[in-house]
């Protein structure tokens, strides 16, 4: 019961904080119950450490903790010539969203304008 009530106090410790910086509330809450910072992960990469921790692949979650992930062509943090001019024309910064993210979000306002 006092794991609950410190999960519980910490999950809404990391909430009141990462609203404050813009992240949010249910980002915050996967990232407290993954054990990292909401702030040095994306939703994808949370998702992604989540899978990687409930199969036990260590490897693969020292490799998203790590942020190599992030190296890989097109992935957040990494910015193209093609990239950028997705992201500059969809009016995001494209260091924070991967290729597949802004191609998806693309597809999406598109998809609105129909």
């Amino acid at each position: 019961m006092k794991n609950i009530a410190l999960f519980a106090a910490a999950t809404i410790f990391a909430a009141g904080t990462a609203a404050a910086n813009g992240v949010s509330a249910g980002h915050a809450q996967f990232a407290a119950l993954l054990g990292v910072d909401p702030q040095a992960y994306s939703l994808a990469e949370l998702t992604e450490l989540e899978v990687a921790l409930s199969d036990n692949d260590t490897a693969r979650a020292a490799y998203i903790l790590s942020h190599e992930n992030r190296e890989q062509r097109g992935g957040v943090g990494n910015v193209s010539a093609g990239k950028a001019q997705l992201a500059a024309g969809l009016g995001v910064n494209p260091a924070d969203y991967s290729l597949a993210e802004l191609s998806a979000l693309a597809a999406a306002r598109e998809g609105d304008k129909n």
